[in-house]
């Protein structure tokens, strides 16, 4: 039973020579990719990750952030300006391959590829719109809801048919690649996330995200 104790000590002093927890914040660029109608808005991501070291140059990273995902619609045929707001909580495990370049401030640079899991907590919709079912209005709801809190439908709202667009899924699961550079203790770098689920309920549209990101390890 000692032994075993020993053994378990010895093992997580080894994880913990290994692995260091981070803060990641920075801006991002996001749109529904396959929608003809959706246009880039600004967002925004930040929280922790934590490194583990499995050789000198891999490291498996996952995270746990909050996240805002901000697009925008702009259409000509019914004239309608929109803009939808979710608020998601988001896990990545990048696979990271951080070869050293320099050796001046230890610069290594970062090459990340993994998956991640996000889900939508919060959000909103709003759009302007001028058409000839609902006339010219402003109209606002939750973002993963067909309705919107003046009594009008999605299908109402655009184009005046039957297509329930407009309502947006909570959850997402798609693919991150990314490259950086590292100096020390800090990192700064580009990085791209699609996902591979539905982004639009009832249309095959994918979410699609730029990111600008710094971090810093303790």
């Amino acid at each position: 039973m000692k032994k075993i104790s020993f053994l378990i000590l010895i093992a997580s002093l080894s994880i913990s020579a290994y692995s260091q927890v981070g803060i990641k914040a920075g801006a991002d660029y996001g749109t529904l990719s396959g929608h003809d109608a959706a246009t880039y808005r600004w967002g925004f991501h930040a929280g922790l990750t934590y490194d583990f070291q499995l050789s000198e140059k891999f490291y498996i990273q996952p995270g746990l952030l909050g996240s805002l995902h901000s697009f925008g619609f702009k259409e000509k045929d019914f004239i309608v300006n929109g803009k939808v707001n979710k608020f998601s909580v988001e896990v990545p495990v990048n696979v990271s391959f951080r070869p050293q370049i320099s050796y001046l401030y230890k610069t290594k640079l970062v090459i990340d590829f993994g998956p991640y899991f996000k889900y939508g907590f919060a959000g909103d919709k709003y759009a302007r719109l001028t058409n000839v079912v609902a006339g010219k209005t402003e109209v606002k709801g939750s973002a993963f809801d067909h309705s919107f809190n003046n009594g009008y439908k999605a299908e109402t709202v655009i184009e005046g048919g039957t297509d329930k667009t407009f309502a947006f899924n909570r959850l997402d699961f798609g693919i991150n690649a990314g490259l950086g550079v590292e100096m020390e203790k800090i990192y700064a770098g580009f990085s791209y996330q699609y996902g591979l689920l539905n982004g639009e309920k009832n249309n095959s549209v994918h979410n699609s995200i730029f990111r600008f990101s710094l971090g810093y390890r303790f």
